[in-house]
């Protein structure tokens, strides 16, 4: 279903409706596709008209060895404000990461790691909070490993 704003310009946002692009014969978990889609994800870039625009969900990876669980995660995906798909965007990821490790959820587990499968790499976010001198406050940062 598509909703008429009345503007004949087909990439903005105003003419994709909520359940648009969603394809439900695959599963996103498993292939690292946001269950909106890859257009879905260029149109939202091009209307934020941003540097990059990071699309991040959560998946679980498959896994080979079936005596180990297999490893949880985000999927992360970067398009330019042209609408392009880009295979790595650091900032981007910094920022995600941010936002996921300082989300209540992340908190209330206690765990410091994030880690993001990109379209050809994977990337490890670690929050590091490291205590300052004379007041109850601490100091964080996000070390981010990058591909070689």
């Amino acid at each position: 279903e598509r909703l008429d704003n009345g503007d004949d310009d087909d990439n903005s946002l105003d003419d994709i409706a909520e359940d648009d692009e969603i394809d439900t014969t695959t599963k996103p978990e498993k292939s690292g596709i946001s269950p909106r889609g890859l257009e879905w994800m260029a149109v939202v870039a091009k209307e934020f008209n941003q540097a990059e625009t990071a699309f991040v969900w959560p998946v679980q990876m498959p896994t080979l060895d079936i005596s180990t669980p297999a490893p949880s995660g985000y999927a992360i995906r970067y398009f330019t404000r042209t609408g392009v798909e880009v295979d790595l965007c650091g900032h981007a990821t910094l920022a995600s990461a941010s936002v996921l490790l300082n989300s209540k959820e992340k908190k209330d587990a206690k765990d410091n790691r994030i880690t993001f499968y990109a379209k050809h790499d994977v990337l490890q976010a670690d929050l590091l909070v490291t205590p300052t001198n004379c007041t109850n406050q601490s100091n964080t940062q996000i070390s981010l490993s990058t591909p070689n």
